[in-house]
């Protein structure tokens, strides 16, 4: 999967972004990719830096990511969060 991650991204489904809380400088979103990995959801997070430059941070297994980002970006937009 990690050397074909553009591809992978290519296909995978856009969350969204959220607020990059980490202490390290110029940094700006993170942004979560939706994909299935051995048929189980996962999701990929590229942080962005204010520069504008991007790099693959991390990937997951749990939709804890999901859900907290969901209820971010409804926030965002005023919108009332309904985790179904």
């Amino acid at each position: 999967m990690l050397l074909n991650i553009e591809e992978v991204l290519d296909s995978a489904k856009y969350v969204g972004r959220k607020s990059d809380n980490s202490t390290k400088p110029g940094s700006k979103w993170i942004h979560l990719f939706e994909t299935k990995i051995q048929g189980e959801k996962s999701w990929i997070i590229i942080k962005e830096f204010q520069d504008g430059t991007t790099i693959l941070y991390s990937i997951s297994d749990s939709p804890n990511i999901l859900k907290r980002s969901k209820r971010k970006i409804a926030h965002l937009h005023g919108w009332k969060y309904n985790p179904t």
